[in-house]
Formats: structure tokens, sequence, C-alpha cells
């Protein structure tokens, strides 16, 4: 289907939105004229963020949301709705790293964590949005910022790459659902590989042994994508109408080799971080 106009005066709700993409994507949003809706729950960089935007003369809107907990979602879509009558771009971006460390040594809780933020957080904000997003029948898009690791797995990351490979299938299925409703909104899932983000920072080990793995992870992070050009990347994937985005060069040849795999019955192998450059480029 044709993509969305980031025109001045629509409205960009985005999770996750105090820090790397998803501050990112709301800025650039914001930069277009569209009014941002800032949901996370960093407090401290919401009004850092906020206070950023009104010094731009910029208008948005920020609230504190645990995007795990519905009631917390739901009190969101209430107030954006009351404040500006339509959504037009849904950005779930909110998400978090998990345990590292063998599947069988992470306990329940920390998977149950991930699970709920970055796979049950996107579906509570569909819950409470896409039923008024509907019924205002204006044109809108979906965007799930999931991960190259959701279709190149890596040992070690088994709950973050899982939780993004469901959500994957969700936009998949999402995608199919609001065409057979006649609905006209699009939906994008943005699979990054490495952004420099703080997600990092909630990357536990659950061994002794994990710990130089988190290590290596927050380094690599450190020197990947900017996130103001993944946030270009993905906001043009909307604009194109694009379905499915890699934002780094050689991700697609990783995942066709992975698929080649799969349909000859071979093992799986870890993937080669190597072949994506840093930069993506």
């Amino acid at each position: 289907m044709a993509g969305l106009e980031f025109t001045a005066g629509r409205v960009a709700v985005v999770t996750g939105a105090a820090s790397g993409i998803g501050r990112a994507i709301a800025a650039e949003c914001s930069s277009r004229g569209m009014k941002v809706v800032l949901a996370d729950v960093d407090t401290a960089g919401l009004d850092g963020f906020t206070s950023e935007l009104a010094g731009q003369g910029r208008e948005g809107l920020a609230m504190r949301c645990d995007v795990a907990q519905a009631l917390d979602v739901e009190e969101l879509a209430e107030v954006v709705y009351q404040r500006f009558g339509s959504v037009h771009l849904l950005v779930n971006n909110a998400g978090v790293a998990g345990a590292a460390g063998p599947s069988w040594t992470i306990g329940e809780t920390d998977w149950k964590r991930t699970f709920d933020v970055n796979l049950l957080g996107p579906v509570n904000i569909l819950r409470s949005f896409l039923p008024r997003m509907i019924e205002g029948g204006q044109p809108g898009w979906v965007v799930n910022i999931a991960s190259l690791s959701g279709l190149l797995p890596a040992p070690g990351a088994a709950p973050y790459g899982v939780s993004k490979a469901a959500l994957l299938a969700l936009s998949e299925a999402l995608s199919i659902e609001l065409k057979q409703a006649g609905a006209p909104i699009g939906v994008t899932a943005a699979c990054p590989a490495a952004v420099a983000t703080t997600i990092a920072a909630s990357l536990r080990p659950a061994t002794a042994e994990a710990a130089a793995a988190v290590q290596a992870a927050a380094s690599g992070l450190a020197h990947g994508m900017a996130p103001a050009e993944a946030a270009r990347r993905i906001l043009a994937a909307v604009q194109e109408g694009r379905f499915s985005l890699f934002t780094h060069a050689g991700s697609g040849a990783l995942v066709a080799d992975r698929n080649s795999r799969l349909l000859d019955g071979g093992d799986p192998v870890p993937p080669d971080w190597s072949r994506i450059p840093p930069s993506g480029e």
C-alpha cells in the first residue's frame, strides 16, 4: 500500500521515546511539523526531551507509561485522544535487552520481563490505539521496532531474540489483518542491527561466564549506527510503504544464508556480525 506522509499537524505516538531510536524518531517527526506523544518509564529523560522540544516551539505531550502494564497504556490512549483526537503514526519502540547466558540458566522472571515489554508491550499498545485509529478512518501506520536478532537468533541472548522473532510474526499477521479489515493503516517491521543506544544497560548476565558477553555487547552497540540515522531510514520506509526494513547493509545476506540452512535442514550457526558494518553503510 502507499506509504504515510508526515504532514504538519499529524500525530505520532512513540514508546521508549526518552532515548535511543525512539527519541530520534520523535525528534524527526517533530522537525517535520508533527505533534509528538512521548511515552517512557524514564521520566527524567522525558522531562529533558520535552524541554528541548518546547525550546524549539514544537508541540508535544509526554507521559510516563510502562507498556507492560495494560492500564498504563489505556490511560495513555485516553489522554492522547482527548488532547489530539487522532493518531496517525504509532511506533512500538520500547524494549529491554533481557538476560544473557545459556537458555536453561535464565530464570522465569527474566524471560517474563523480556516478553512483557518486547512483545506484550506492543500488543497492549495495539489493543488500546488501533480500535480508535480504525474508527477514525484516517490514514495511519504502525511501526514495530523488532531486531535483526529476531531473524538471526544469537546464542546467549535467547529471550531477546525470541521476543523479537515473535514481534515480527505479530507484525506480519497485523499487516494482513488490517488489509482484510479494509483499514487504511500500514505496518512496518524494522530490523536494526547495532545502533548506538543504551539498551545494553538492561542486559543482565545470568551466569558469571556471561559477564564478558554483556560487556562485548555494550561495546558493540557503542560503535553502532547513530540513532538519528536509524530513525531517518525507518521513517523513509514508512513513506515508501515498505513492510520490512533492514537498516544495515549486509543484513539481508545473513538472513538469506540462515533461511537457506533452514530449508536444507542444516545446523544453526552463530551470526557472523562482522559481515555487517557498524555504521550500517
